[in-house]
């Protein structure tokens, strides 16, 4: 069937629009000051006309009757349109305080794109979190006030700053705001937290002049019975003060007029209206119902809504998810409008939440929706990004990208204003309930039909939208009785997907033309103009008596319409920061002159808080360190946590590290540097003091937030740590907490080097297959006062500091043989994924130095090939969520093409990072350049403090096909070989092709070893550390007592295990790793787990490695002690604890070596024994080993 075609007749006149300014589609306005637009000259031509032809359609009805608006005995409407606003929570809005200060043109666009009801979305609510320091999901809020006796400070934060603005822009903007934790200094008592609330609402008013319009005083999205009555009784409580107070001589104004919502519950929106409508008190006081990510109503909520007159609100909803450039790559048929959170479903959701036919007779009857958020002004990898109207994450160049989001609100904004009413037969959709909406491809009807009010003056105007999340094209005779004159068109604005050799964005939001009525009908004695309209597949359309909206400005989007001029550019090195900010002026703020800091509320530049709250200090010293950032949460003010998801208590304290990241995530070798001082006062011994600085952190995952990090205690312990597990540990001797020390992280590749004060802790190379290889620094703390001074994050010489992030679904990526696209969730990069199997390729077109291809992906073999060269056979994964799975560096900087085919095994790609710079690449002949390894390189096994001897040079393929003897340069790094047991690994690259990486693997075992047992290893093949260590032993010509790696005891080998166990599944780990990959576990905690080893007579250290494979559980812990016993030649039984271990709750992935000696007076048999130490879990082992001496 065919798409509707333009009947051309006059050409439309040219409609003047907005002179634009440098800044993009709105002219940026630091002052704000003057946000009215200049009209555009009126429009005389409705546009073509448009027809649909075919014989064949079988249209369906839809009755618009003008009169048909459910009203109240007195006429009024029960309901109106209410339109969309936005939410500032969850540390979702930060970045925008950087934007205003970095680059204010762009801050400016980006605030009037939103707001302004003219050109911008038109946004027309703001509900702001009050803070409480801790986690809400996005990362932490700061509280306004820490303690009862501190002054509200709303300068703290995004969120009222937002408000102030976005106020100048529109003053008729409806501003509320709504609690997630609380400060734990109320106790949760109603009138401590009354305080807080009022003050803050004081607060607002004395720093920016602004009246709130609605609070909403419950807990965000609380559940449970009992959470939910105590809510409600502190909502009536909250609206009777409030009352009380607006009487009294300090009111800042009247604040009986601020509006109370409730109670913002996670759906069960007819449970709660339920409650209030059993609550005289509350019916009275309660002017509105919200509740979020649902499109039911029911009994309660209809009685709500009609009998008292209580508007219902959808307080918080989803904005669009992944953008549609990426979309309409990986669903080229859905055109990046249609989709799961795609334009379209938003559409849908706001049309579904006023009426779904699911809902039967009690639909919800939502007029409002607010975009959880509408900026997104985080950075990327932040819990639940991107989901955005416009995504804001670099400050600093003043890059943002507005999108398809935009022009979705404007479909609806732009042709409709607030006090419309709803035509109840033409309005509601069908389908499948989802998550928060209907589900993709399973509706047959979504509109929402609008009329301006009855009491309007003029003729009645009348708008349509329609929102088409399927593959079918919808097909209307619209048929429109009772408003205004007839026979006037209906002009048509629509988006869609492009059509071939468009760009992505080329039909958005388009005045296609207008639908003339075709016939007119009588229908119950009244005569309807008849409109033949067609839907596309995966569009939104709007269809109004209006031709150029509410104004008479509405213009068509142009493609960069909602995009930044700036270009994304990283955040440049070396990047310092003393927190000073002598360079940046003084600025007014509701008449008082205020610093950078002080305007800020002391927020530092670029940081996005997680937990606890860095802030800006004064220490009064004048000269040195006159300001420094603090971390300002520690014992006595830890925060309330939001616990709504958990048991529900209120008064449950964070617990949580604090931790702030900072800077750009396609930073990829550098190294961060920062002062600290540790606290001196002591609040709670149990809380641990320290301070820490990360690298590369690229998504929200607790802990270090960073993918590598060194932590510094009090007690001079120091700890470095990948993904939160420690790899390396020490203590300082002497150390001074209370005075100011340097601490250095630097990440090369996957070389992680950590200094204290210029003196090595330990330089450490990532052994696994799942490095990351880029990211943000992140700065951690104890529930401290923790201080820090003199961040400088630097490029090391001859590295790669920089790169470019390609999403998996990026044109510049394509799959030739095909690939499965997943749309994912938050962690994974855009949301999208692509999975190939055996025989299916990615290529790459890049300009680079190298790449790094990132995503979790289980085991493969790929074969990498470059620039057409021989390709390389490769083995990756697994690998976990932003981690590598495989990397290439030594290109010379120019463009390449890259392809990567799967051989065996499943590869999933999330992105690429394109590296630029580096060492430079010289020339080198066919015949000298080496392009495969002929043998991949032994792993081997050394003693420790002893480097191994690797070779010089390495059997390889020629470019010219021959056979040759290519020079290595391996990278040892220092101190990799003091640690017994470890497993390091060492990189070399070939000196005439540093494209090709070559890796071994070092077991390093200490001397006079005579036992090394895998536990499990014949499971997989004997495993690869056995071998190497068994041929380390023969060559030194000590060997072995144990001839295999694993065995049941027998009397003639003289050692085993002394009963069967079960055996741990292979984790299919790259490179093989002995302490996670394989070992057993008994049948539960009354079962120890033994070997049986013969030993002669003398002194030995045996050592176990243990790992917890699973996580034991909430309340529960796996605890394990070791131990050796035999029996003496004159029959005394003889035991000696070797050591113990507990992993709790949380505690999956983490391995502990545990050590002990004991002497023997005469060779015998002993028992080696794991077995439970109190723990809720049975004993594990991965493997255990014996040194003589």
């Amino acid at each position: 069937m065919s798409r509707p075609y333009r009947r051309r007749g006059t050409p439309a006149a040219a409609v003047a629009v907005l002179a634009l300014a440098a800044g993009g589609l709105l002219s940026p306005s630091a002052a704000a000051q003057d946000t009215a637009a200049a009209p555009a000259p009126a429009v005389t031509s409705a546009g073509p006309e448009l027809h649909v032809d075919d014989p064949s359609i079988d249209w369906r009805e839809l009755v618009v009757d003008g009169d048909d608006v459910e009203r109240r005995p007195d006429g009024t409407p029960y309901n109106v349109f209410g339109g969309f606003g936005s939410v500032s929570c969850n540390n979702t809005g930060k970045l925008l305080l950087d934007y205003k200060e970095e680059n204010p043109d762009a801050y400016w666009s980006i605030m009037r794109l939103l707001f302004d009801p003219v050109d911008g979305a038109g946004l027309a609510h703001i509900k702001v979190e009050l803070g409480a320091d801790s986690n809400t999901s996005s990362g932490a809020e700061p509280a306004t006030k820490r303690s009862a006796g501190e002054p509200a400070n709303v300068l703290r934060g995004a969120g009222f700053h937002f408000i102030a603005d976005a106020l100048t822009i529109n003053p008729d903007i409806e501003t509320e705001i709504l609690r997630w934790g609380e400060p734990s200094w109320t106790g949760n008592d109603p009138a401590k937290r009354y305080q807080w609330y009022k003050e803050t609402i004081d607060a607002a008013y004395d720093t920016y002049g602004v009246e709130l319009d609605w609070v909403s005083p419950s807990q965000n999205e609380v559940r449970r019975d009992t959470y939910q009555d105590a809510e409600l009784r502190w909502t009536v409580q909250f609206a009777k003060w409030l009352e009380r107070d607006a009487l009294a001589a300090d009111a800042r104004f009247d604040y009986s007029q601020i509006k109370i919502i409730a109670l913002d519950s996670y759906r069960e929106g007819d449970r709660i209206a339920g409650k209030i409508l059993a609550d005289p008190e509350a019916l009275e006081q309660i002017d509105a119902l919200g509740y979020h990510y649902d499109i039911v109503g029911g009994p309660n909520v209809t009685r709500l809504n009609k009998e008292f007159g209580k508007p219902i609100l959808y307080s918080e909803g989803v904005a669009p998810m992944i953008d549609p450039q990426y979309r309409v790559n990986a669903e080229p048929e859905r055109g990046g409008v249609g989709g799961a959170v795609g334009a379209a479903d938003i559409a849908d959701r706001f049309i579904n939440a006023y009426r779904w036919s699911g809902a039967g007779d009690d639909p919800a009857h939502m007029t409002t929706f607010l975009f959880q958020p509408a900026v997104g002004a985080m950075y990327e990898g932040t819990q639940y990004s991107p989901k955005h109207l416009i995504r804001a994450s670099d400050p600093w160049s003043g890059y943002w990208e507005g999108d398809i989001g935009i022009a979705t609100v404007r479909h609806f904004h732009q042709f409709a204003e607030h006090g419309w009413e709803y035509i109840e037969g033409a309005t509601g959709g069908d389908g499948t309930k989802g998550d928060g909406g209907t589900n993709v491809d399973t509706s047959t009807r979504t509109v929402m039909t609008l009329r301006t009010p009855a009491s309007a003056d003029g003729e009645p105007e009348l708008t349509q939208v329609h929102a088409n999340n399927t593959a079918t094209a919808r097909y209307f005779e619209v048929k429109v009785a009772d408003l205004g004159e007839s026979g006037r068109p209906l002009h048509a604005w629509e988006t869609t997907g492009p059509e071939a050799g468009e760009a992505y964005d080329a039909d958005y939001f388009q005045n296609v033309g207008h639908y003339a009525p075709v016939r007119t009908e009588t229908i119950d004695g009244t005569e309807h103009d008849v409109y033949r309209v067609k839907v596309e597949p995966y569009s939104i359309l709007t269809l109004s008596t209006l031709p150029h909206g509410t104004d008479g400005t509405t213009r068509e989007y142009t493609p960069g319409d909602y995009a930044s001029e700036a270009d994304d550019e990283i955040l440049s090195l070396p990047y310092r920061d003393n927190f000073e900010y002598d360079d940046y002026p003084a600025a007014v703020v509701n008449g008082t002159k205020l610093s950078y800091v002080e305007r800020r509320g002391g927020t530092p530049r670029y940081t996005a808080d997680q937990d606890g709250a860095f802030e800006v200090v004064r220490t009064g010293r004048r000269w040195h360190r006159n300001n420094v950032l603090q971390q300002q949460i520690h014992a006595e003010n830890r925060g309330f946590t939001w616990n709504v998801w958990g048991d529900g208590r209120q008064d449950i304290l964070q617990s949580a590290a604090p931790s702030t990241v900072l800077g750009d995530h396609r930073w990829a070798d550098y190294r961060a540097t920062v002062d600290f001082r540790l606290d001196d006062v002591m609040r709670d011994e149990s809380l641990a003091n320290f301070a820490g600085l990360g690298v590369r952190q690229v998504y929200a995952r607790g802990g270090d937030q960073a993918t590598y990090a060194t932590r510094v205690h009090a007690d001079g312990t120091w700890e470095l740590r990948k993904l939160d597990t420690v790899v390396a540990s020490g203590t300082l001797d002497g150390f001074d907490p209370g005075a100011w020390h340097k601490l250095s992280v630097e990440a090369r590749e996957n070389v992680i080097t950590a200094r204290l004060d210029g003196d090595l802790l330990k330089q450490w190379v990532d052994p696994a297959a799942n490095p990351v290889l880029a990211g943000r620094v992140s700065l951690v703390s104890g529930f401290y006062n923790t201080q820090y001074d003199n961040l400088a994050i630097t490029p090391i010489k001859g590295q790669a500091w920089k790169s470019e992030k390609l999403d998996d679904s990026d044109e510049r990526v394509s799959y030739p043989d095909g690939a499965r696209f997943a749309q994912s969730g938050f962690a994974h990069f855009n949301r999208t994924l692509h999975v190939l199997t055996a025989g299916q390729s990615a290529e790459l077109d890049f300009t680079g130095t190298g790449l790094n291809l990132f995503g979790a992906t289980g085991a493969a073999t790929i074969e990498v090939e470059i620039d057409g060269r021989p390709p390389r056979t490769e083995q990756v994964g697994a690998a976990g969520t932003r981690e590598t799975s495989y990397w290439l560096r030594g290109l010379k900087q120019r463009r390449h093409t890259v392809t990567v085919r799967v051989i065996s095994g499943t590869f999933t790609l999330d992105g690429v990072d394109v590296l630029a710079g580096g060492a430079k690449v010289r020339d080198v002949a066919p015949e000298d350049r080496p392009v495969a390894l002929v043998d991949p390189v032994s792993r081997t096994a050394t003693a420790v403090g002893q480097t191994p001897e690797l070779p010089a040079t390495l059997a390889a393929t020629s470019e010219a096909g021959t056979t040759i003897d290519a020079a290595v340069d391996w990278f040892l790094p220092a101190g990799a070989f003091d640690e017994p047991y470890s497993m390091v690994r060492i990189d070399g690259t070939f000196r005439n092709d540093p494209s090709l990486r070559i890796s071994t693997i070092v077991e390093v075992v200490p001397e006079g070893l005579v036992y090394f047992v895998d536990a499990n290893a014949p499971a997989v093949g004997g495993g690869a550390a056995y071998p190497a260590i068994q041929a380390y032993a023969d060559a030194r010509g000590d060997g072995l007592r144990n001839g295999e790696p694993d065995a049941v005891w027998s009397d003639d080998a003289g050692w085993g295990r002394a009963a069967p166990y079960s055996g741990k599944g292979p984790l299919n780990t790259n490179p093989y790793d002995k302490m996670r990959e394989t070992g057993y576990y008994t049948s539960g905690t009354g079962q120890p787990l033994d070997y049986r080893l013969t030993l002669p007579a003398g002194e030995y250290t045996l050592s176990s490695g243990h790992t917890e494979w699973w996580n034991p559980g909430n309340g529960r812990s796996r605890r394990m002690a070791t131990s050796v016993s035999w029996t003496g030649a004159d029959g005394a039984a003889h035991s000696v604890p070797l050591g113990s271990v507990a992993f709790p709750n949380g505690s999956s992935g983490r391995s502990e070596v545990l050590t002990g000696s004991f002497t023997l007076p005469e060779e015998t048999v002993v028992t080696f024994r794991v077995a439970n130490d109190g723990g809720t879990e049975a004993p594990v082992l991965s493997w255990l080993a014996v040194a003589a001496g």
